[in-house]
């Protein structure tokens, strides 16, 4: 007498099988809750609106964080180069600290990156409105509210990335022209703000302001996180059988090695002119109005130059990399010429200049990395390039402060932040012939969508192998206990000694 029971290892592969029927379960709906939002415009167009008002309120604040620079300058009295670090680390943790968005989007979801970004901002800027010191300053204003930058809005791009499929382009770039109009609206506010109640009740007030990006996060939809992962399903995140592999290889990449090289070098420039022009114009005895209106024209010249050199890029005509090497020319031109600037009116023609070359860097970034490194190391491509920018926005502002104080004027900073960026541009002409027309990405795009679905063919047919294999499941005898045995052997010899004698 005997039983059949599974083996041991049938066992594992069953269990390894429910896991990832669940897996697969929950990448289901995902992809149905994904659909359900698209599927509902209002919806859409409220994510895109929270998206882009969050983008109004970073990029007003980190583009015109030089009104405050004037300020903290007169009051501290500490050196330029070490007052110049709160800017500094508010632009590079913009950048440094889109890594631990991702993680925290992928863990939980997007909207609950935005919203603790909002919360780390608003409270960097109250508890700053508290500073006795530069370098209190330095961690709440500087630090604090950086990473709080970081952590919104990565996210908020990528919401309305995962949501426009049809529109991305367009609905990306009307989120992002966000940085642009706070860029143009922001000067005046600050300086109003810091006009009637001072530059602690300024603080407080933006802290404020700030706190409205926690009620754009809840508007964003809870549902959605990095690689469309539905998070309202409780329990580990799903194990996914198939993974982007990413080419390591792409580190070696001298083309690629060299672009991250050049973004570092223009990220340095910028830092320069974003933290130190409003103190450029102070230094030439502007007004705390002038010196809004210098801001404000150039964050104006800025969304034009978005529009213009988009329409440029989208025709294909030119390629994208040669117009990072030309704007980042021109960029680097212009800022050589801030030092024979001694008038308002210069100021304001030389920035309009600036912010009309200096958003092509930006603007081009996906673009540019797409071409050297392909559709399919883009993402770890674009994190790298990221860290270089933040690396060299990091480094910029306080430099630039250091060479003011050794030199005392500012054609020192502005002569080498210009000669810089120059070089930014030059040293990629000999990639620039590596550009690809936007008809020959769609070629790729499609080619890379045909190879994954050759493979989640073969995926397909091997799993349909092992529902078969496992509805007959591999079996052997086990004896209940050994007495039956013994006695079933007994009386197998008993029959062969009959069957003997017979």
């Amino acid at each position: 007498m005997s039983v059949k029971a599974s083996t041991p290892d049938h066992a594992d592969e069953m269990e390894v099988e429910l896991r990832t029927g669940d897996s697969e379960e929950e990448e289901k709906q995902s992809k149905t809750c994904c659909q359900k939002i698209r599927s509902q415009p209002i919806g859409r167009v409220i994510v895109l609106l929270a998206s882009f008002s969050t983008m109004v309120i970073i990029g007003g604040m980190v583009y015109n964080v030089g009104m405050l620079y004037v300020v903290f300058l007169d009051q501290f009295k500490a050196d330029r180069a070490t007052t110049a670090w709160i800017g500094s680390l508010q632009f590079g943790m913009l950048n440094v600290a889109g890594p631990v968005a991702g993680v925290i989007s992928q863990k939980f979801s997007c909207r609950f990156s935005v919203i603790i970004g909002g919360l780390l901002v608003s409270t960097g800027l109250v508890v700053s409105a508290f500073a006795t010191s530069v370098y209190y300053l330095i961690a709440s204003c500087g630090l604090l509210v950086g990473i709080g930058y970081g952590l919104s809005y990565s996210p908020s791009v990528v919401m309305v990335g995962l949501l426009f499929a049809r529109r991305r382009i367009l609905a990306t770039a009307f989120a992002v022209a966000g940085m642009s109009i706070g860029q143009l609206s922001y000067p005046f506010l600050i300086e109003n703000l810091v006009h009637k109640f001072g530059w602690r009740g300024a603080l407080l007030l933006m802290g404020g302001i700030a706190l409205h990006i926690v009620l754009f996060g809840f508007l964003m939809s809870p549902t959605i996180a990095y690689a469309g992962r539905s998070t309202t399903k409780k329990g580990p995140p799903p194990t996914h059988k198939k993974q982007m592999v990413t080419d390591p290889g792409i580190l070696c990449n001298p083309h690629f090695d060299i672009y991250v090289f050049s973004l570092f070098l223009f990220a340095f420039g910028l830092s320069i002119v974003s933290v130190h022009l409003p103190a450029l114009g102070n230094e030439i005895h502007l007004n705390a109005d002038q010196r809004a209106r210098l801001m404000s024209f150039m964050g104006m010249a800025n969304l034009l130059g978005r529009i213009i050199l988009g329409i440029i890029g989208n025709s294909g005509k030119v390629g994208v990399v040669l117009l990072h090497c030309i704007t980042c020319g021109f960029s680097g031109l212009v800022m050589v010429f801030y030092s024979q600037c001694h008038s308002f009116t210069a100021l304001v023609l030389t920035s309009m200049a600036y912010g009309l070359f200096s958003c092509g860097f930006a603007l081009f970034l996906s673009l540019v990395a797409i071409e050297l490194l392909g559709l399919r190391n883009i993402a770890f491509g674009l994190g790298i390039a990221m860290m270089g920018v933040g690396f060299g926005l990091f480094t910029g502002a306080p430099t630039g402060g250091w060479l003011f104080d050794l030199s005392g004027s500012y054609n020192v900073p502005f002569y080498v932040g210009g000669a810089i960026v120059i070089c930014s541009g030059l040293i990629m002409l000999p990639s620039w012939r590596l550009y690809v027309h936007p008809a020959e990405h769609d070629k790729i795009t499609m080619k890379d969508d045909e190879e994954d679905e050759e493979d989640e063919g073969e995926e397909e047919e091997d799993e349909e192998k092992n529902i078969q294999s496992s509805e007959s499941p591999v079996t052997e005898e086990i004896p209940l206990n050994p007495v039956e045995s013994e006695n079933e052997v007994i009386k197998d010899d008993n029959e062969k000694q009959n069957e003997e004698i017979q």
